[in-house]
């Protein structure tokens, strides 16, 4: 998902008037789904400070949960193509989101501890529980699928399934974030669909105008669902994040059913989700090749903002709805990491040529 180039797929996808592009070949759908999923990784991770204490923002983060690191995970697979698909394996792909894991916990580290002081702070590159797990994980999901895209999809995806079910009954596999590899193995089912899903199925969704109002019927039973019994179900939100084994979750016997469950659970909401996304050019459509430096700077900020205790500020201003407007900053924080002035160094590392330097 992060910041992919589309220009790839245009083949792919050309043929059909069912999906809208521009000039350069950017998909507008695309584009759309990746700025809501990285607005929601924000918002997810802005509530999460405080769902100890504030039954609205438990609700908030249950729903997210439900689908966005699933799709999000999907979107990743499905750009994968632009570097599984050509005639030799793209390696330096997996290098930069390598060197980006190793530079995002180098910024953690300096921040907690040189910053903050904090000097328990430890840096280890093989454990990691924070955000940049995904960067290392991408590297991860890319050589997999790059060893098995010969196999069949259905066998890749159920065995994928299988693995990522029985791993949870692993403590010692969750017990430190040792190489991120519960949550690698947990969402490789999600990361592998999306490399299988081909122009044809996106076309097929978007011919389908009533499964818009039942996906929206969808959103909205998982959604009250979650509003009414959500201080009853967050004791479960351990299964949406894909990092403990299911004795620290309390479920050692039947964890791998509740697992199952989310597995169903996220694909039938993320899918739903993928029906309302609109398939033109809309305003948000602009920033949907800027995900990489939102997902990348965006913790740092919000670090910031609770380390020096900036929430005191915001709840004596606005005592009765500061969760609102606490809300709105969050997705206002996406947005301006999303603008121009922040691209730049990120976008020269993706377009870094490393294969002459991997030659010589």
């Amino acid at each position: 998902m992060l910041n992919c180039d589309t220009k790839s797929l245009k083949d792919l996808e050309k043929n059909s008037d069912k999906i809208k592009m521009d000039d350069e070949g950017r998909i507008f759908f695309w584009d759309n789904l990746k700025v809501l999923l990285i607005i929601l990784v924000v918002v997810g991770h802005s509530v999460d400070f405080y769902t100890p204490t504030s039954l609205m923002m438990k609700d908030i983060y249950l729903f997210i949960y439900t689908f966005h690191m699933p799709l999000f995970i999907f979107v990743s697979g499905y750009f994968s193509k632009t570097v599984l698909d050509g005639k030799q394996f793209r390696i330096e792909k997996v290098i930069l989101y390598l060197f980006l894991y190793f530079l995002l916990k180098l910024c953690f580290f300096v921040l907690n501890r040189y910053i903050f002081g904090d000097t328990s702070t430890l840096f280890s590159f093989f454990v990691e529980g924070g955000p940049p797990w995904y960067l290392f994980a991408m590297s991860v999901w890319l050589c997999i699928s790059y060893v098995i895209q010969n196999i069949k999809p259905v066998i890749v995806i159920c065995f994928s399934i299988i693995i990522g079910v029985l791993v949870g009954y692993y403590k010692i596999v969750t017990v430190v974030d040792l190489f991120s590899l519960s949550r690698i193995l947990v969402f490789f089912p999600f990361f592998i669909s999306g490399y299988y899903f081909k122009s044809k199925d996106l076309i097929r969704i978007l011919k389908c105008r009533w499964l818009k109002w039942l996906s929206l019927i969808t959103i909205t039973i998982v959604f009250v669902t979650i509003f009414i019994y959500g201080q009853d179900i967050y004791h479960f939100r351990g299964f949406f994040t894909g990092r403990n084994s299911y004795i620290t979750l309390g479920k050692p016997l039947f964890g791998g059913i509740y697992r199952f469950l989310f597995y169903g659970l996220s694909t039938i909401t993320s899918l739903a989700i993928m029906y309302i996304i609109p398939n033109g050019r809309i305003f948000i459509t602009k920033f949907g090749n800027r995900t990489l430096q939102v997902y990348f700077i965006h913790y740092l900020v919000l670090l910031i903002y609770q380390h020096y205790s900036l929430d005191i500020y915001l709840m004596n201003i606005f005592p009765y709805n500061w969760e609102l407007v606490y809300l709105c900053l969050a997705v206002g924080l996406a947005f301006v990491l999303s603008l121009k002035i922040f691209e730049f160094p990120f976008k020269s590392i993706m377009r870094l040529k490393l294969n002459k330097i991997l030659v010589k």
